[in-house]
């Protein structure tokens, strides 16, 4: 049985970026290899958004709410819109409350009726908005952590389940550079082995987490092609391209 001491002293043992005590590690792709996926994930946005943006224009709407996209494979396309005001007949339904409106506008999407069914096959027809898993699977990073109980059962628990939020893994370019705020698996494994801790302490043992990791996944380290940067060296570079940016403005202007 692997104890939580030996869990927490592998953990300790840990490079800096990949430290429990981080929720997320943060990297960026320094390779051809590495940098490829991520350039055609944002070629496909642009694309996708352009169309969407064109779509709207010729539909009377003023934009359009960026879908959201799994962490799998399957891309989407546009569903909501924003008008001034609902056009009249039944191709249009109200969106509801989740959607942010700008003062004067409302969110609108195809309905199930005939005309919006129609409005439904023309924006699937566009292009489709890549899912994120084109940008951020080819890291490898680790999303589930598998362990085997003393019964020989198995289970599984997802990685970025927090503070009651989920996290996720997200790309990240400005500047022709692609980077990936990653989620910690380490932090996850700490909060098991703590967890663990607490109920063999405890009245009821048998109810401690397993922390027989199938996988090994403390040894899990970025492959080649990536470089570790900290969260503070990331918003530094954000902070230095929106300055650029904004010089850029100001000398148009």
């Amino acid at each position: 049985m692997v104890m939580p001491a030996e869990i927490m002293e592998r953990l300790r043992a840990l490079p800096a970026h990949l430290q429990p005590q981080n929720r997320r590690f943060y990297v960026e792709a320094v390779s051809d290899e590495t940098k490829a996926p991520m350039a055609e994930f944002y070629r496909q946005e642009a694309e996708a958004e352009k169309a969407a943006h064109a779509w709207a224009k010729t539909h009377g709407a003023s934009g359009f709410y960026p879908p959201y996209r799994s962490w799998g494979r399957d891309s989407v396309s546009a569903r909501v819109f924003a008008f001034k005001e609902k056009p009249e007949g039944g191709a249009w339904s109200e969106a509801g409350r989740s959607y942010v409106t700008q003062r004067g506008t409302i969110a609108l999407h195809p309905s199930k009726r005939p005309a919006g069914k129609l409005l439904t096959a023309e924006l699937e027809a566009l292009p489709k908005f890549p899912s994120y898993g084109l940008a951020i699977d080819h890291l490898g990073a680790v999303t589930d952590l598998h362990t085997t109980r003393g019964d020989g059962g198995k289970s599984a628990n997802g990685v970025g389940h927090s503070d009651g939020k989920w996290y996720h893994t997200v790309p990240v370019s400005f500047a022709d550079r692609f980077f990936i705020s990653a989620v910690n698996h380490n932090f996850d494994i700490a909060r098991m082995a703590a967890s663990a801790e607490v109920h063999l302490a405890g009245e009821n043992p048998e109810w401690a987490t397993s922390l027989e990791f199938i996988g090994d996944p403390i040894s899990w380290r970025p492959g080649d092609g990536w470089s570790f940067l900290t969260e503070a060296d990331l918003d530094f570079l954000v902070a230095e391209e929106n300055a650029r940016r904004a010089k850029l403005r100001a000398e148009a202007a």
